[in-house]
């Protein structure tokens, strides 16, 4: 017999085996199957909730801590905002108590120096050069108050001349005084220059402008 020949017999014999099954047996056959799958896999459904709950409850945990982080954050955000503003609050205080004691130590100074009309004088006064030294001391008042004095001697207090009763003539009052004033004044100058205080300074000022020089 030829190769050909069995090759097809043994497909008859097939075709005739597979023929042979009925309807319920193939569904019975495939029941099986699927059951057999199902047992191997009975716990799939089990685990598939299992971690749909495990993701739902890290989305949960994640939003919450997402709100929690936003509102430190908003919270730190409103108290760097108050912080700011006290801290303004707390210069604008430091400044004008600053200012209020510069005035204050002006105005000293100025009366001490003979200057009337102190309120004025402050105003007119260039308190660019003051140095503020750790926030406290004041340095360069004494110098202010003596510039303005010299450049603005009508701020100082009018002192009238008077003249000794029973002196000499006028002609020889005039001449003695002309030249009492000139040393007065180099002696005043002197005084001034050596020892630089305000109020020697002042006082050069103040005979100057009464002299007329």
């Amino acid at each position: 017999m030829e190769p050909n020949e069995v090759q097809e017999i043994v497909d008859l014999q097939a075709e005739k085996k597979v023929k042979t099954l009925t309807e319920d047996e193939v569904n019975e056959i495939v029941r099986s199957r699927v059951n057999k799958v199902k047992e191997k896999y009975s716990d799939y459904n089990q685990l598939k909730s299992r971690l749909e709950k495990l993701m739902d409850e890290r989305k949960q945990r994640e939003e919450s801590e997402m709100t929690e982080l936003d509102r430190l954050k908003k919270s730190l955000g409103e108290k760097d905002e108050t912080v700011g503003f006290l801290q303004k609050e707390i210069d604008l205080i430091r400044e004008k108590a600053q200012q209020q004691k510069i005035q204050m130590i002006f105005q000293e100074k100025a009366r001490s120096a003979g200057v009337e009309f102190v309120e004025d004088a402050y105003r007119l006064a260039d308190l660019s050069s003051l140095q503020i030294v750790e926030g406290e001391e004041i340095r360069g008042i004494d110098e202010v108050v003596s510039k303005l004095v010299e450049e603005r001697p009508f701020l100082l207090a009018s002192k009238p001349k008077q003249k000794p009763i029973g002196g000499p003539s006028n002609h020889e009052l005039d001449k003695y005084d002309k030249k009492t004033n000139e040393d007065l004044l180099k002696a005043a100058f002197e005084k001034a220059r050596t020892s630089g205080r305000l109020e020697d300074r002042v006082a050069y000022a103040t005979l100057k402008r009464e002299l007329g020089k």
